[in-house]
């Protein structure tokens, strides 16, 4: 939905995808073959899409991996309280082991991430959500550290049936600006995810993922050298309800509490693999401002839901899939000053994928085309301003993705996506002009109510040693959005090499 977290997510996912496995080989089952059948999307990955650690171990081998990568990116299509252009380092490691009939998944990841041009933004993620943040009258260049870790636990089967699970994922993270006020943050996630799966025949299965989550986030804002006390601090209460006070330092504190539950169905026969699943979310933010006397300023509830449907067909060689996804987010923001409902947001998204791949064992290359559709809303209000806008579009894409082995040691990969985002219905009523609507309300309705085309391509290779088992990879990835009258874009570059062990 947010491109610049959008790309953020993706890249953790792909530190994951490298030690997700499957039993369907291109030409020979290795470990290699079975990272790029998740990548490419060509067998049904339940953990993938259930979070069901459960089925880490039977889907899995016993592999570890390492990978590093690069990660630039600039322009001015985006919205107002993002970074005009940033660099981002990230280091990962992870693997699955069994010992004496238990698995261990573990996954960890560095992040050191520079941002430049920072403007209105004072917070973690300005973007999650949660409309009570900061922004202050300043901009300037930002650091930002953060560390993640997954640790999944999956003891021997209670029965022939029944299976447990535990995931514990934890990420810590800090940031500041380098310029005077310099807000600076600490930023804490753990969740909880039990898991169960349960074998109603030898081709049925039914499971259950739980999460309890806690997350807390904490920002100062103060001067520490001689500069002069001319910045203003802009406490956001909704979509343009704000106070503002000329401002020395201050504390701020939110604390959330998360709570979700998914269930899924999966029936496998013959060459076929189908899964059902849905789910339910809760958060709730309270945020708080000073220290000795800690005052509420406002309370946050989102709740989400939605649910998938996939289906396979044929094996990783040749075979074609159909998967459905829905998504429905709601937001509201209760003000302490107003004691009452300040502001709402309801985001919703429809995501349609079709694929389909061939391999041709003459040229030992695979060849897959794959369509996307993707329909989404965004309408939020904000009721001491009469402020709401409302935007729908639709996105069409379309992405060729290629591998073929040059010889024994060297595989070649590449992939080309193309589309067109296309805005069908917005609107915007306002009833008031101030400074936060100017500045932030409606640059970023502009953002998501702009027709967009997208260009994203990868190309990589594959060494493969004869002598050892371990895999080296290395990649160059671009994603490039356009505005419609191409007088604006955003573009972004990753290199990334992993070894695989």
């Amino acid at each position: 939905m947010f491109y610049f977290k959008e790309i953020s997510l993706k890249f953790i996912r792909c530190f994951l995808y490298v030690t997700v496995f499957n039993q369907t080989v291109i030409a020979q089952k290795t470990a290699l073959d079975s990272v790029q059948i998740i990548e490419d999307n060509r067998s049904l990955d339940v953990y993938n899409l259930t979070q069901n650690v459960v089925y880490v171990e039977t889907l899995r081998p016993q592999k570890g991996f390492a990978s590093a990568n690069i990660l630039g990116g600039s322009g001015d299509f985006r919205q107002p309280m993002q970074a005009g252009s940033f660099n981002q380092f990230n280091l990962g490691t992870g693997g699955f082991k069994k010992i004496n009939h238990w698995g261990y998944y573990g996954f960890f990841s560095y992040k050191k991430t520079f941002e430049n041009g920072v403007k209105w933004n004072g917070v973690y993620d300005a973007y999650d959500d949660n409309p009570f943040i900061w922004a202050d009258s300043s901009q300037g260049n930002w650091q930002k550290d953060e560390i993640k870790t997954v640790i999944g636990i999956i003891p021997p089967p209670i029965s022939k049936k029944l299976s447990l699970g535990l995931q514990i994922v934890y990420s810590i993270s800090s940031g500041a600006r380098l310029s005077e006020p310099k807000p600076f943050f600490r930023y804490r996630n753990i969740a909880l995810q039990p898991a169960l799966n349960y074998q109603l025949t030898q081709n049925q299965a039914i499971g259950i993922t739980g999460t309890i989550g806690f997350v807390l986030e904490e920002n100062e804002l103060g001067f520490y050298g001689n500069s002069s006390n001319n910045v203003l601090l802009y406490r956001l209460r909704g979509y343009g309800t704000f106070s503002k006070s000329p401002f020395v330092s201050g504390e701020r504190k939110r604390v959330q509490n998360d709570l979700a539950v998914r269930i899924h169905y999966i029936k496998k026969k013959q060459n076929t693999q189908f899964l059902l699943a849905g789910y339910a979310s809760q958060r709730n933010d309270d945020v708080t401002e000073g220290v000795a006397i800690p005052q509420s300023i406002g309370f946050f509830t989102g709740i989400e839901y939605g649910g998938l449907v996939s289906f396979y067909k044929g094996n990783a060689n040749q075979g074609k899939s159909i998967n459905l996804k829905i998504n429905s987010k709601n937001g509201y923001a209760d003000d302490v000053i107003f004691r009452a409902e300040s502001a709402s947001s309801i985001y919703q998204n429809i995501d349609i994928e079709g694929s389909k791949w061939f391999s041709d064992e003459l040229k030992k290359s695979i060849t897959q085309v794959s369509i996307l559709t993707n329909f989404s809303t965004i309408d939020n209000k904000d009721q001491a301003t009469r402020t709401q806008f409302l935007v729908s579009k639709i996105q069409f894409s379309g992405k060729l993705n290629y591998r073929k082995q040059l010889n024994k040691k060297i595989r070649f990969n590449g992939s080309l996506e193309t589309g067109y985002s296309y805005v069908f219905d917005n609107s915007f009523v306002n009833r008031t002009s101030n400074t936060i609507i100017r500045e932030l309300i409606i640059p970023n309705y502009n953002f998501h109510k702009s027709n967009f085309a997208i260009a994203h391509t990868k190309f990589g290779i594959d060494i493969i040693p004869e002598k050892n088992n371990l895999v080296h990879s290395m990649q160059v990835t671009t994603h490039n959005r356009f505005f419609a009258q191409f007088d604006s874009h955003r573009s972004n570059i990753q290199l990334n090499y992993s070894i695989l062990f």
